[in-house]
């Protein structure tokens, strides 16, 4: 299904991992409601505005992750960093702030 997602210009471009983790921080604490709401978020924020992938591979990243068990939105956060072949640093850049939000 994803093998064929068109991932923007702009994603092939290496992100620091303190970039990657701001950005999760901020979605961590700026986003309120439920997972199907967080979805919505992080599409403004890393398709339309950091241009980290393409709309038709996030909605094909959401079509996955709504297949996947658990909350749809972790399971975007956990991924998205794959969509652009990145390192485990920027996996755990995203999940981290999210997450460590979510425990206070």
């Amino acid at each position: 299904m994803m093998g064929d997602t068109q991932l923007s210009r702009d994603s092939q471009t290496l992100r620091t991992p303190g970039e990657v983790f701001t950005t999760f921080l901020k979605l961590g604490l700026t986003s309120f409601g439920g997972p199907i709401a967080h979805l919505g978020y992080f599409r403004e924020e890393l398709v339309n505005r950091r241009k980290w992938l393409s709309d038709h591979a996030y909605a094909d990243l959401v079509a996955l992750c709504q297949f996947l068990p658990g909350p749809a939105s972790s399971q975007v956060v956990s991924r998205s960093p794959l969509m652009r072949h990145t390192k485990v640093n920027e996996i755990n850049g995203a999940a981290l702030p999210l997450n460590m939000v979510s425990c206070l």
